[in-house]
This record gives structure tokens, C-alpha cells and sequence, in this order.
């Protein structure tokens, strides 16, 4: 009976939010610092379009959307990707490494670069006055283990540098986030994580004081089917960035003997 309580309220918490979530966009432009880690890198996140808060269960998931994906790894990760957006030209590159203690927890280390490229620095008129090249960094360490029958929590800080426009900036900021899966019925799952909280006093940056701006991610996932072949998923996700508008996502993915996703 308190599974089944505990699945209702998060359930309509993800629904209320869907619902009642006011937009925050006239915070946009005030959190300049730490933009880049607003891009998941992670395939899976990727193709489940980002709803991936509650489903994670892997080391890209625990750097992206949720620490407490580390406490449902049962083995060691590392994982490296590079990514190349032609359209404003931004490359980004991540790598990490989670070594797995059994049961107990696992720990994660890793480093997320942001490279712009060389961009043309102009005057009040427009006329081209020179270049400057914007990079941005995150050096993250995070933990993640089970703290009772199918729940998990996980936490993690972040080091993050950036220079842009010539500028240069930096700031500290940490991940909370936790998954709850029923035991009574493991096909379903909840997820809730807070994704860059600044640690750090606001930052002199460019023209006044900034600093990173959180997002709250809320969702939940289940398997509609479920056989040792096949397992069929569909996750719908809640994104509530401090600078920007409120998103929903949904996704659903195919999962072949534990090998193949689609």
C-alpha cells in the first residue's frame, strides 16, 4: 500500500507540473555561465528524446539527467563521445569513467569541453575589429548507490570554466537527483533530479554578476512489455530550466536482448 501511495503522488506531482508549469523565460539571458551543460551528449537521452530522468540506468544518463542513474549501474562504465552541431558551428566533447562497488555505489569522474570556434569581434557599427574563441569546461565527480528496496540516489559537483567574448568566468555547482522503482512492480519507474545548483557566490561576468541556472527534471517511465527477447519502454519527462521555457518530453524505445536499442 505505501508503494502504491508513493507511485499516485509522483505521478500526479509529473502531471501537475505538466499542466500548471508557468514559463520562466524573462529569466533568459541572466545565467550566462554554464549554457553548454544545458546539451545532453548522451545517445540513449538522444533518441529518447531527453526523457531519460527516471529510465537511466547508465553512466551518459548520471552525467546528463540524473546522478542516482549510477546507484541502478550493476557494472563499470566508460564512455567518450564527440559531437560536432554545424549550425552555429559548436563542437563538444565528454568522456567518462564509473567504477561500480557491487551493491554499495559507484563512482563516476569525467570531464564535458564546448568549442565555438573563432568568431568575428565587432564595434557599436559592426565593423570587424578582430576575433576571440569561446570554450567552456565542466570537470564533474558524482556518486550514485541504493538506499532501500528500489530506491536510489545520487549527488554529484561540477567545476566548471568558461571564457567568452574574451571574458573569462568560473563557478562550482552540484546534482541532487533520486529513482524510485516499486518493487511490487518493477515494469514502472520515477525519476526526480536538480541539474546545476550553483555552490558558488554569482560570478563577475561580461557586464554584471551571473550565475548558473538550475533546471528541475520530474518524470517516469514503464515498460509496456517486458520479455528476456524485448523490452518495449515509453518515458515522459518534465524540464524546468531556471532561464528558459518549461518542455515536455516523451520518447519510447525497443531494447533487444539487453544489446540492441532502437
Amino acid at each position: 500500500m505505501k508503494t502504491i501511495k508513493i507511485a499516485i503522488i509522483i505521478f500526479l506531482l509529473t502531471f501537475g507540473l505538466s499542466v500548471f508549469a508557468a514559463e520562466s523565460a524573462e529569466n533568459a539571458g541572466l545565467y550566462p555561465l554554464g549554457a553548454f551543460l544545458k546539451t545532453s551528449l548522451d545517445p540513449r537521452g538522444f533518441a529518447m528524446g531527453e526523457a531519460s530522468v527516471a529510465l537511466g540506468n547508465t553512466l551518459g544518463a548520471g552525467i546528463f539527467y540524473n546522478p542516482a542513474a549510477l546507484g541502478r549501474l550493476n557494472k563499470s562504465e566508460f564512455t567518450l563521445g564527440s559531437y560536432y552541431f554545424t549550425s552555429p558551428g559548436i563542437k563538444m566533447d565528454y568522456f567518462g569513467l564509473a567504477k561500480n562497488f557491487g551493491d554499495i555505489f559507484t563512482l563516476s569522474f569525467g570531464v564535458i569541453q564546448c568549442d565555438t570556434g573563432t568568431q568575428e569581434r565587432t564595434d557599436i557599427s559592426g565593423a570587424v575589429i578582430g576575433d576571440f574563441k569561446n570554450k567552456s569546461s565542466a570537470t564533474f565527480f558524482s556518486f550514485g548507490g541504493m538506499y532501500g528496496p528500489g530506491l536510489f540516489f545520487g549527488f554529484g559537483i561540477k567545476y566548471i570554466e568558461e571564457t567568452l567574448a574574451g571574458k573569462y568566468g568560473k563557478t562550482v555547482t552540484t546534482d541532487i537527483g533520486t529513482i524510485y522503482v516499486p518493487p511490487a512492480f518493477t515494469r514502472l519507474g520515477f525519476g526526480v533530479s536538480i541539474m546545476n545548483i550553483p555552490l558558488a557566490q554569482p560570478v563577475q561576468f561580461l557586464s554584471e554578476n551571473t550565475k548558473v541556472a538550475s533546471t528541475y527534471k520530474i518524470g517516469w517511465f514503464i515498460h509496456a512489455i517486458e520479455t528476456e527477447e524485448i523490452v518495449w519502454t515509453f518515458a515522459w519527462d518534465n524540464n524546468i530550466p531556471q532561464d528558459g521555457r518549461f518542455q515536455m518530453n516523451i520518447g519510447t524505445e525497443f531494447n533487444f536482448y539487453d544489446f540492441l536499442y532502437i
